[in-house]
C-alpha cells in the first residue's frame, strides 16, 4: 500500500496511535516515547530497497536529525497566546 503524499487522520487510542484514509483505519502502532530518535517499525520498509533494514535512500525525516532549532522557554507561547 503507498500512501505517500496522501493525507491521513491520525489519532491516539490509549498505548496506540492509529491512522485512517477516510473512514478506513490503514495502521495502529503502540505509542514509542523517545526525544530526539526516530523509531524505526519492524516491517516498515518491507520491499523496498534497505540497507542494513532502514529504508535507502533514506527518508527527509532522518535527514533532518542534525538540523538546529531556535529554543526559547514555554512562557513566551504563553504571552503570545494570552494566556499569562
Amino acid at each position: 500500500m503507498v500512501l505517500r503524499g496522501r493525507e491521513l487522520r491520525v489519532r491516539i487510542c490509549g498505548e496506540y496511535f492509529e491512522a485512517y484514509e477516510g473512514n478506513v483505519r490503514i495502521v495502529q502502532h503502540k505509542i514509542e516515547y523517545t526525544s530526539g530518535r526516530i523509531v524505526w517499525l519492524k516491517g516498515q520498509y518491507e520491499g523496498l530497497a534497505e540497507r542494513n533494514g532502514i529504508a535507502y535512500p533514506l527518508s527527509y525525516a532522518h535527514k533532518l536529525q542534525n538540523i538546529s532549532v531556535e529554543t526559547r522557554p514555554l512562557a513566551v507561547y504563553d504571552q503570545i497566546a494570552g494566556v499569562i
